[in-house]
């Protein structure tokens, strides 16, 4: 990324292309040139400045309100929720070695396991919702 001075420089030059002495906007338009080059700046990254890809954010802020909501509703019993997990195709190893091994549990889970339930099965929701995503 650029600096502020090399930005101000920049402009000061694609200034001076307005001029109407065709050798001095000649001259601006090579020296902004050498200057981008020198400085490694792109002519898309002067236009389109890079935008900050979203997607995670709003895919987390999603889950995280989904898994919130879900914190104020009596979820159902956990077997049940181990089940649905396991119909789902997009779950990682760990993800479903744990619910593999929850299969097998007898007794309660422990307060840890029920969270870890708990985050898989708010994203297994959001996965399987109308218009849903997957991790990519």
């Amino acid at each position: 990324m650029t600096s502020d001075l090399d930005r101000r420089r920049l402009v000061q030059l694609l200034g001076m292309i307005g001029s109407n002495h065709d050798g001095e906007a000649l001259n601006a338009a090579r020296l902004a040139d050498r200057h981008m080059r020198d400085h490694r700046m792109s002519r898309e990254e002067i236009v389109l400045p890079p935008q900050p890809d979203c997607t995670e954010a709003y895919t987390r802020g999603f889950s995280d309100g989904l898994r919130a909501c879900l914190e104020n509703v009596k979820p159902p019993p956990w077997r049940k929720m181990v089940r649905r997990c396991l119909e789902e195709l997009d779950l990682t190893p760990k993800e479903r070695a744990f619910l593999r091994s929850l299969q097998r549990w007898h007794g309660a889970i422990t307060p840890k396991q029920e969270k870890w339930l708990r985050d898989i099965y708010a994203r297994v929701l959001v996965i399987s919702a109308p218009g849903g995503f997957s991790r990519q």
